[in-house]
């Protein structure tokens, strides 16, 4: 039996596996965007990390300030209530004058008892649950069911920082282990309040579950975080006692013996309690947020009954459609509110009195945005789909208008694919089995409204995707404005087969950094196979962009051609990449066959141009010995391939090789302590900021822990290191500091997110406000490690960016010094000019990872 429930989803939050293509750059005409005042924090953060509407229309926010206001929306004016609470993520209204709140240590009741507006009373509804003082252990979103029972979910921490040695409640070293650990207790757990005051762990295995959420019929729903455990982004119907997956929280669940990340990801799959929606990584969601449910108070179109879901990562909002199947929850996701000028970090939701959504924007320690925006329908209704049913045999679709009949019955517009993710204790996963599923039949309604899909294999405990292609309304006066549409198909309608396991005891997988000392212009990394020297079905061989290796690269003309590679892997392979260009604006995918088995579909974004050179890079483990590895064209033409990149799992970082050990390299970082580095302040190091973490040098997010520099000075050298950043992340290596200068003032290599900036000086591998790099740098993505080098030989200076010489340029030089009174540097005198300093590690305050941290003294 199948009985129809829609939801309606929307959600927020570094490697992005781009299969779908949107057809809608923005959002869609139906829909209006405003911008409302940010709240008068005297700390004048603008981030909202909880909201509610109160019932007397009054928006409530909360902000990482610990503060909370009120907003009318008639009067537009702002009212402080509250001040003084621990990192609030979550508000709940009871009247007007009391509200629910989560904050970091417990459960709070904040009421103003004398009528004046001010909170004046703070009441602890519960603080049983434990903390380590772990930076990563939020307290997010308290609800309420109908029978006066809270619940609320608990973060789990993370092995980027430590615990304090007092910590509140028992401490589990069972759970201590892991990259997202739960040593005290329920951390990983949504918790329930009974309505007697009972506090009490209600699910477990949730990694960071920021968005509880009840639909229409009183079902609780919590989203998490892609990371270990999580092979994606996820949505579960939560339930009493049940585990969803990451595996620390089991530390605190009655009759599970062991240390939980030491399990095998076998055994763990058998206790998990499946997702009913996934969210794919890098298409649909990242770091999906608060669930909220479209009731009738709400005027956001055709889609009562549904829910909404926040997104970090992108400037998205999300629907989600369910129905229960076999007993169980699943179904669909599809974008809803997508692109400008909705912004990112999308985290939290109120319906104003009026039914328009109020969006709380955030970028606690993420990737996200801040500020307060207000979506508005326009009554009229948007071409979009309704919703997603599974049959039979495959899918109805029902539109919210009548589509073309003639585009609707195009089988061709319906390119249809399925796979499913791992579940592993690595951080994330790849999509696995993905294969194109072709279409057997497809019928229109009769008014058009409806269109069936008969697919020829439907298969269980997989995701279900597709992309429309082409469809418009009947009388072709909208386009379908989003497009991208994910089934998360677990149970048939009959006959369902046994739930596989999807398991997999594989550990996680690192991108072997390129040589320290590679001097080579393309510096790959890894073992390198051009494209050229391939078996080119149907690509033709060409030289006639520049910054390809070898002789040329491979040019695709046409739809089912291909690039083979028969290889001979000397060691076992962790990563496989391919280096292309792809000028346009349009994605050109391909399909990655190993062994005549296929892997997964590459989406093949563009680059700048042609001459500009990017990777895209897939995890695998092939074992030593003899492989096919081949690139498909799934259009009717495909990038530049220039050539396959094999990465060797038997490189080690922060180690020297026995040549760099002659050639005068020496390890400024071993991965394990902190020796030849100091604070700029003090003789120490600082003693929070950075920590050491899985050997890395780990500047942590939002905390300012000090720059830090070289105890040593350096002349001339050669200074080697790798660097991550994630999205909006800034950061920069500094070197020529001086004490004389009483600033942190030197030339500085940038680290950043280049779409922060406009100024080509200021963007990665630029002398900063002085010099921009190369425009065709070959930067690889952010998430990924980078490899820089800089070069001080005498006066002449040079950068380098993962094995490419981007930037020269010479100490004094009228090039230099007439660029240096433009800049905020004009006030130190010399600057420009070639001094002996330390080497300085900037603290923007952004997360940034450093590794390989290497100098050559050059004599």
């Amino acid at each position: 039996m199948i009985r129809s429930i829609t939801l309606l989803s929307i959600i927020a939050i570094v490697l992005v596996n781009q299969v779908g293509q949107l057809s809608h750059a923005g959002t869609q005409p139906n829909y209006q965007i405003t911008d409302l005042p940010n709240p008068p924090s005297r700390f004048e953060t603008k981030q909202i990390d909880g909201m509610c509407r109160m019932p007397d229309g009054r928006i409530a926010v909360c902000m990482p300030s610990g503060e909370i206001f009120f907003y009318n929306l008639e009067t537009e004016e702002w009212q402080l209530f509250a001040r003084g609470l621990h990192n609030p993520l979550g508000l709940l209204p009871l009247s007007n004058s009391e509200l629910i709140v989560s904050q970091r240590p417990e459960l709070t009741k904040v009421s103003d008892t004398d009528g004046d507006g001010v909170a004046d009373d703070f009441e602890v509804i519960t603080d049983q649950f434990g903390m380590s003082g772990n930076y990563h252990e939020f307290h997010f979103t308290p609800v309420r069911d109908s029978d006066g029972a809270y619940y609320f979910a608990l973060g789990t921490a993370s092995k980027g920082a430590g615990v304090r040695s007092i910590v509140r409640g028992k401490f589990d070293v069972r759970g201590r282990p892991g990259r997202m650990h739960a040593a005290t207790p329920y951390r990983g757990c949504v918790m329930k309040v009974t309505a007697d005051g009972k506090t009490i762990p209600w699910s477990y295995g949730h990694r960071t579950p920021n968005g509880l959420g009840f639909d229409l019929d009183g079902n609780l729903f919590v989203t998490d975080n892609q990371g270990d455990w999580v092979g994606t982004s996820k949505l579960f119907h939560v339930r009493e006692g049940h585990f969803y997956g990451h595996a620390a929280s089991l530390t605190w669940k009655p009759g599970f013996e062991g240390v939980p990340v030491e399990t095998p990801a076998t055994e763990l799959a058998k206790l998990r309690s499946r997702a009913c929606v996934i969210f794919p990584h890098g298409t649909m969601s990242n770091s999906p947020t608060k669930v909220i449910a479209i009731g009738p108070e709400a005027n956001i179109g055709p889609f009562e009954g549904q829910l909404l879901v926040g997104e970090m990562n992108k400037p998205r909002i999300m629907r989600v459609m369910l129905e229960e199947v076999d007993g169980e929850l699943q179904g669909a996701c599809v974008p809803f509110i997508d692109g400008a000028p909705l912004r990112n970090g999308c985290n939290r939701f109120a319906w104003a009195a009026d039914g328009s959504l109020i969006v709380g924007l955030t970028k606690h320690t993420w990737a996200g945005n801040e500020g307060i925006q207000r979506v508005e329908w326009d009554g009229s209704t948007p071409f979009e789909i309704q919703s997603m049913n599974l049959t039979d045999t495959g899918f109805d679709f029902t539109f919210t208008r009548p589509v073309d009949r003639a585009a609707a019955s195009d089988p061709a517009n319906w390119p249809f694919s399925r796979y499913y993710y791992e579940y592993r204790q690595a951080y994330g996963s790849p999509r696995s089995d993905e294969l194109a599923v072709p279409i057997e039949s497809i019928t229109v309604s009769e008014h058009n409204r409806k269109v069936s899909i008969a697919l020829k294999e439907l298969k269980a405990w997989h995701v279900h995707e597709v992309t429309v292609q082409n469809l418009t309304t009947e009388d072709g006066s909208a386009k379908l404005s989003n497009n991208y549409i994910v089934y998360t198909l677990n149970r048939l309608l009959s006959d369902t087969p046994e739930e596989p396991l999807h398991a997999s005891e594989a550990p996680q997988t690192q991108t072997t950094p390129p040589p320290a000392n590679q001097q080579a212009k393309l510096d790959m990394g890894g073992t390198v196979f051009d494209a050229e020297q391939a078996q080119l079905n149907g690509p033709s061989k060409s030289a006639s962009n520049k910054g390809f290796s070898g002789k040329g690269y491979a040019d695709y003309r046409g739809n089912n051609q291909s690039i083979v590679w028969h290889i001979d892997s000397q060691s076992p392979t962790t990563e496989i990449a391919f280096r292309y260009a792809l000028g346009g604006n349009a994605a050109r995918p391909l399909l990655l066959k190993i062994n005549d088995k296929v892997i997964q579909t590459l989406p093949i974004k563009p680059t700048p141009g042609w001459t500009t050179w990017q990777e895209e890079t897939v995890d695998v483990n092939l074992p030593k010995g003899q492989h096919t590895i081949a690139l498909h064209s799934q259009d009717k033409n495909g990038p530049n391939i220039d050539c396959l990149i094999l990465r060797q799992s038997t490189s080690k970082h922060n180690t020297l090789t026995e040549a760099e050990k002659a050639a005068g390299w020496k390890l400024l970082f071993d991965g394990k302590k902190i020796q030849g580095w100091r604070s700029y302040e003090t003789e120490s190091f600082p003693s929070t900021g950075w920590v050491v973490e899985d050997e890395t040098l780990h500047k942590q997010a939002e905390s300012t822990g000090a720059n830090i520099m070289t105890v040593d000075t350096y002349e001339n050298f050669e200074f080697s290191w790798e660097w991550k950043l994630l999205p909006e992340g800034n950061n920069g290596v500094k070197y020529f500091i001086t004490p004389e200068r009483k600033a942190t003032v030197g030339h500085e290599y940038q680290m950043i997110d280049d779409k922060r900036t406009d100024d080509t000086t200021q963007q990665t591998a630029a002398f900063y406000l002085i010099k921009a790099a190369a425009s065709d740098k070959p930067m690889r993505p952010l998430g990924a490690w980078n490899h820089s080098r800089i070069l001080v030989d005498g006066n002449q200076v040079e950068h380098w960016l993962n094995g490419e010489k981007v930037l020269e340029y010479q100490c004094g030089s009228k090039e230099v010094m007439n660029r240096v009174p433009e800049t905020k540097f004009k006030k130190y005198p010399g600057f420009g000019e070639k001094v002996t300093g330390h080497i300085l590690l900037t603290d923007h305050k952004d997360p940034c990872w450093f590794r390989n941290l290497k100098i050559r003294e050059i004599k």
